[in-house]
């Protein structure tokens, strides 16, 4: 016998709808189903690129070529290098115009120099990567515009006279009457090193160099870009390589490697070029076909041409 869920009376007559009682609403118990397994699609398998082995047999035996800078670089390489020629250029007028400031204050010095006691106020060192200087400062009595005055100034000394003064000792300096801002200690005055002079401006005329070879190789490859749009030649290529690198700080760079056929040219015809260029690592597998713009004078200046 059946009774009612809420309220527990026996159901007289199982075909009502509702308890006689309570009036609770009676329904037959629902069977448990389990739930239908949900359907799943075919997991879809994504196809292998193409590997060197799957090229055309003409192809297949490419070596990897030395890779070399895209010409749609060229912009970026002259600014850079226009950048590099103007700070190296900096450079050296900064070096020449120190050592020349400082040959200077010497001459005047060791010709007009006159000779006074001054007074040790403050004494310094300087740390750097690879050498530690050493500073006095001082103040004395000197003649500006026909007056006596109190200046201040300082100069660069050696490690042995350094560790030989103290704070308010007396040292003889040399102080030029007609400027007394130029003075130097005495007995550390010297002439201007030239070694290291010339030096400095090698260093800066090789920069300067260097930027003037990566402003002619800009320039130069912005030419080829222009006759390739102007004189160029569109055939078909294909993609054999491509591959990663990283660099010292540890980045990734990106390479591609294709070739194209030009059947008219004497000796091989086929014409292999290797370059960075993200833009075509990313567009492109190995095998792809390329379409390709190449000048017919000389079909090693060529680029790929990426639809849009």
């Amino acid at each position: 016998m059946k009774t009612c869920p809420r309220c527990g009376a026996e159901i007289q007559n199982p075909s009502l709808p509702t308890c006689a009682y309570c009036g609770a609403v009676l329904g037959n118990e629902q069977k448990q189903r389990t739930p239908p397994t949900p359907y799943r699609s075919p997991i879809a398998t994504t196809p292998l690129a193409p590997t060197p082995g799957t090229l055309p047999p003409e192809y297949s035996h490419l070596k990897r070529p030395k890779p070399v800078a895209s010409l749609e670089s060229a912009g970026c390489l002259i600014i850079f290098g226009l950048i590099w020629t103007v700070f190296s250029a900096f450079m050296v007028i900064a070096v020449v115009g120190s050592f020349s400031r400082d040959y200077l204050e010497y001459f005047q010095l060791s010709r007009q120099g006159v000779i006074t006691q001054a007074t040790v106020t403050w004494l310094e060192t300087r740390e750097s990567d690879d050498s530690t200087s050493y500073h006095v400062f001082y103040k004395y009595m000197g003649t500006a515009n026909n007056e006596n005055a109190e200046i201040e100034d300082s100069d660069s000394i050696s490690s042995s006279l350094y560790a030989s003064l103290k704070i308010e000792q007396k040292i003889e300096i040399l102080y030029v009457p007609t400027n007394p801002a130029i003075s130097a200690v005495r007995a550390e005055l010297a002439s201007p090193n030239p070694m290291g002079f010339l030096f400095m401006v090698g260093i800066g005329g090789l920069f300067v160099l260097i930027g003037v070879g990566l402003l002619y190789a800009g320039g130069k490859t912005q030419k080829q870009l222009g006759q390739l749009r102007a004189e160029g030649l569109q055939t078909q290529g294909l993609l054999f390589d491509r591959w990663t690198d990283k660099d010292s700080d540890g980045d990734t760079t990106y390479y591609v490697a294709f070739a194209f056929t030009v059947r008219a040219r004497a000796g091989d015809p086929i014409i292999t070029r290797a370059e960075q260029n993200k833009k075509l690592y990313d567009k492109y597998r190995i095998g792809d076909t390329l379409s390709i713009r190449y000048l017919p004078n000389d079909p090693s200046v060529c680029m790929v041409q990426v639809p849009p």
